[in-house]
């Protein structure tokens, strides 16, 4: 007689309850028992009824554990049924705060955006006041820098011919000075340098006794050596010419005439510039009394080097001093070269 064991192979089954399980093993271990005692009971009727009655009573029992299994299935359908409605409310409940928040960003981003479009509206709009603005403003100082410039054009005009009657006011009155020293037969004129504009004006009408002014000095100061010294020390010429800066100085320092300050640079100018011989008219010297030490020093150190820089004329310069001991007069003479 083969023994089966059973419960021993049974198949895998799914996780079940506790007492579901209880109910399992109570069965087991009845068919185990029952089994195990017919080992000990020997062949016959009585062996056949007891082998029937086992064989019933493992039907009832497999018949219980069926149902029990069934029961058990029943209930772990109804947990996964739960379990999947309740994924599923989950899953409703994760989209639709998904959705929500996904909603309120959106008008978030809506409202944002809605705001910076005003924001930008707002800004163009100030922008092109601004520029109109701006431009209105350009547009009237370009007006205002046309009419300055019509003015200055003017100005400018009128500048040039006053300069130009001016020039020709000079230059008439060189001729003019120039004719009278021709026919009077002098060939050197000499110019004192401590008048101005105004001492002309008022020389005729000052009286003799006039004693505003510069005290005069004792009679022996005032005389001068009447003896001529040649001035034979040759400085070197300068980098600058006749019309620069440093010589108008040392003419303002020289007078404050300005008629006499033109008359002198132009005889100075035309000694370097013309070229060939001198016109008749020309007087060939010039002397200046009672000059100053700076003053004669800087005739000697700049315009006389000036004067001796062309080649076709000789330039001799001479000067005599004043008892004083202080002030020298001073005379350049022109000698044409062969």
């Amino acid at each position: 007689m083969h023994v089966r064991w059973i419960g021993s192979a049974t198949p895998h089954q799914p996780p079940q309850s506790g007492a579901f399980n209880e109910r399992i093993q109570r069965s087991t271990d009845a068919t185990t028992n029952s089994t195990v005692s017919r080992l000990f009971i020997s062949k016959g009727p009585y062996g056949v009824w007891m082998q029937t009655r086992d064989a019933n009573d493992r039907v009832a029992q497999l018949e219980r554990q069926l149902l029990d299994a069934e029961e058990t299935i029943c209930h772990l359908r109804a947990e996964k049924r739960a379990a999947w409605r309740d994924v599923e409310r989950l899953s409703a409940g994760s989209s639709s705060r998904r959705g929500t928040e996904r909603r309120e960003d959106a008008e978030q981003q809506r409202r944002l955006v809605l705001e910076l479009e005003t924001r930008l509206a707002e800004q163009k709009q100030a922008h092109a006041l601004e520029q109109e603005q701006r431009m209105a403003v350009i547009r009237d100082q370009e007006l205002e820098l046309k009419a300055l410039r019509r003015q200055l054009e003017e100005k400018t005009t009128q500048y040039k011919e006053l300069a130009q009657r001016h020039r020709d006011l000079l230059e008439l009155d060189d001729q003019a000075m120039l004719k009278q020293r021709v026919t009077s037969g002098v060939s050197q004129f000499s110019i004192c340098g401590d008048e101005s504009d105004e001492d002309d004006e008022a020389k005729g009408t000052k009286p003799a006794n006039d004693k505003v002014g510069r005290a005069r000095a004792p009679a022996d100061a005032d005389a001068v050596n009447p003896k001529w010294q040649e001035e034979l020390v040759r400085h070197p010429t300068p980098h600058f010419d006749l019309e620069s800066p440093e010589v108008a100085y040392i003419l303002r320092a020289w007078t404050k005439n300005i008629k006499k300050m033109r008359y002198l640079r132009r005889w100075l100018i035309q000694v370097v510039t013309t070229k060939g011989p001198l016109p008749d008219d020309f007087p060939m010297g010039v002397e200046l009394p009672r000059l100053p030490p700076e003053v004669r020093d800087g005739f000697l150190t700049l315009i006389l080097p000036l004067l001796r820089k062309q080649t076709q004329r000789e330039i001799l310069a001479h000067s005599r001093r004043y008892n004083d001991g202080v002030h020298t007069d001073l005379r350049f003479r022109v000698v044409p070269r062969e």
